[in-house]
């Protein structure tokens, strides 16, 4: 089921009762005129919209796929899983004016750290939530490579490298946090709990992304591409701090 927060309900609305109506239009056209195929190249240009919206409510894919048929026109086989569509919409209308969600604090992906929002935008977008996610968990690692300048390593192994409390080796480097005096219980905090934060997000948000197929929910996926936010400000405001002589 949609989320009310993300779905605007009526422009989703209107773009389903015009695929009805220019179902119908297309059902009546002669099959030879010009009107027909007009109508047959609205279609072709709205039917990822379709998909996207009907997939919002429930809906696959193929349902909105062009067949060939004989007695009705090629795209008049998707109306009935319209239909259905329209009334899920109608429905979670009734549903939001009635059940209101309770007012709080929204997370706005746009306002994302640039790494994780700039890779995952054009595949959210086009409903690919997983593969979103994947992409931002890649650039945060990429983010962290370049930061250390270190190609050599990438996920949970960097992200201890750069973490760690140790002092850094010859050949290495570490990401420090700002505001906290080293060797303080803050300072020990801040870095082990980056450490530990970072490696869960290539553990359980990054590779899960890469090797589980599942579409995560929207919310879910909300979240996940806000964790690696929150680790891609960390290696943003972290200083390098070089090894020493």
């Amino acid at each position: 089921m949609a989320d009310p927060i993300t779905v605007n309900y009526a422009e989703a609305l209107r773009a389903v009762e015009e695929w009805l109506a220019n179902l119908d239009k297309i059902r009546v056209a002669t099959t030879i005129n010009e009107h027909r195929k007009q109508l047959d190249d609205w279609f072709l240009g709205r039917v990822r919209l379709m998909q996207t919206i009907g997939r919002a409510f429930g809906e696959q894919p193929a349902a909105f796929e062009r067949y060939a048929q004989v007695a009705n026109p090629p795209w008049w086989g998707t109306r009935d899983a319209a239909i259905r569509v329209r009334g899920q919409i109608l429905q979670a209308e009734e549903r939001a004016r009635i059940f209101p969600p309770p007012a709080g604090p929204r997370i706005q992906a746009d306002q994302l750290h640039p790494t994780v929002w700039e890779a995952a935008k054009l595949l959210w977008s086009g409903g690919h939530r997983r593969a979103a996610i994947q992409a931002a968990g890649t650039a945060v690692d990429t983010q962290l490579q370049a930061k250390l300048n270190r190609y050599d390593k990438s996920g949970t192994d960097l992200v201890t490298l750069a973490f760690k409390l140790d002092p850094a080796k010859p050949g290495e480097s570490r990401l420090r946090l700002p505001g906290y005096p080293t060797g303080s219980e803050a300072y020990k905090s801040a870095h082990q709990g980056a450490m530990n934060f970072g490696q869960g997000c290539m553990l359980a948000i990054r590779n899960i992304a890469t090797h589980d197929l599942d579409e995560p929910s929207e919310q879910v996926a909300l979240e996940r591409l806000a964790a690696l936010s929150v680790l891609a400000r960390f290696i943003a405001e972290a200083e390098v701090e070089q090894a020493g002589p």
